[in-house]
Parts: C-alpha cells; sequence; structure tokens
C-alpha cells in the first residue's frame, strides 16, 4: 500500500476512535460490566510487571518484552474503545477506568492523542479522574514537542518542560495533585532505582505509574 494511502487510513481509525460512543456520557444507562472489568486488572499486572525495574536498569530484552506487552495492550484497548466507548466507572468501576487510563498512557502516541478527548468528555461525565486527564494531556503535550501543563512527565530522567512554572501547583490542585516539588522527588527516587516513600491515594484520584 502506498505511503500516502496508509497515512489516510491511519487519519481514518483515529478518527473512527475520537468519534467512539462514550459509556460514560450517561452513566444510568451503563451496566457494569464485570468481566470487562476484570480484564482491564489484569492488564496493569502485566504492565506493571514490564516496568519493575527503574529505566537504568533495564535490558535490551527487559525492554523488548515491554514493547510486546505495550502492543498487545494497545490493540485490545483499541478494540475496547471501538467497541464500548471509553471505559468510565459506570462500565469498569473506578479502578478499571484508572486502569484502562494507565495502559493507555503506555500505547502509542496516536492512540494516546486519539483517546485524549474520550478520557476529557469521561472526567466532565463524573466518569474518569481529573488527575489521569492532567497525566494524559501533559503525555500528549510532550509528544508534541510542547511545554507540559500540570508537570507530570520526565524524559531522560528530567522533569519535561513545563508552561507557565509559577503557577503549575495551582493547577495541579485543580487536578486533586499533590505539589510539584513531591512529586518530582518521588519519581526521582523511581527512576533512580529507590524504592518511593509510602503515599497511598484511592484509585480515583489516580496513582503515579511507572514512567
Amino acid at each position: 500500500m502506498p505511503r500516502q494511502a496508509r497515512l489516510a487510513t491511519r487519519m481514518a481509525a483515529l478518527a473512527a476512535l475520537a468519534a467512539a460512543p462514550l459509556a460514560a456520557q450517561a452513566p444510568g444507562a451503563v451496566r457494569f460490566d464485570g468481566a470487562l472489568h476484570n480484564e482491564i486488572l489484569s492488564m496493569e499486572a502485566d504492565d506493571q510487571r514490564v516496568r519493575s525495574k527503574p529505566p537504568s536498569r533495564m535490558t535490551p530484552q527487559d525492554l523488548e518484552e515491554m514493547r510486546r506487552v505495550d502492543a498487545v495492550h494497545e490493540r485490545r484497548m483499541r478494540a475496547i474503545v471501538a467497541e464500548r466507548g471509553w471505559p468510565g466507572a459506570a462500565l469498569v468501576g473506578e479502578d478499571g477506568a484508572h486502569i484502562a487510563w494507565l495502559i493507555v498512557q503506555h500505547c502509542s502516541p496516536e492512540f494516546e492523542e486519539a483517546c485524549l478527548p474520550l478520557l476529557e468528555r469521561a472526567v466532565a461525565a463524573g466518569q474518569a479522574s481529573a488527575s489521569d486527564r492532567a497525566y494524559l494531556m501533559d503525555r500528549v503535550l510532550m509528544h508534541r514537542g510542547k511545554p507540559q501543563v500540570y508537570g507530570t512527565q520526565f524524559r531522560n530522567g528530567e522533569l519535561w518542560q513545563l508552561a507557565d512554572p509559577e503557577h503549575v501547583d495551582e493547577r495541579r490542585r485543580s487536578a486533586g495533585l499533590g505539589p510539584l516539588a513531591d512529586y518530582v522527588a518521588t519519581m526521582k527516587r523511581i527512576l533512580g532505582g529507590a524504592p518511593p516513600a509510602p503515599a497511598p491515594s484511592p484509585p480515583a484520584a489516580g496513582r503515579q505509574p511507572r514512567p
């Protein structure tokens, strides 16, 4: 297939995802899907297993396994979103909605970008976490080479460039996130290989994933 045709096919697929039905828009009409909930939770175990080492200690084999798992998860998440819309809390529970975001965070940049408006609509409908939206928005901006808004993303062990840093903690508070300095310290420990200090938080508030 010529390159231009492949590009057109890809853009059409992304447009279809962006127009996918949002299961979270009418939570009263959405029935909890226990099987889907359990499937998404099982994906988290594999996602975090392949990220159990800090990036500096990952071997080429570790990286290849991580890419393999991420590709499998992306194929499945694409199918879920296309068939069911964004998996919000009414469909898969608060923990399932949070883990769906986590899996998408580790998918391809194009799929992340296609999912962002769906996640934004889910947040507006009360079916997903504002902190998860903050992470995904920052990740999409970073992939575009633009400054991030909430200060959630690192690249090469350093915080990615930040828009309006003087007011970042105000924006973080509005998304249910703690102070940037505390987050940076935690991520430095994780990226450096030391275990993070315990900081329990409910699933709906968003957990700090391995980058």
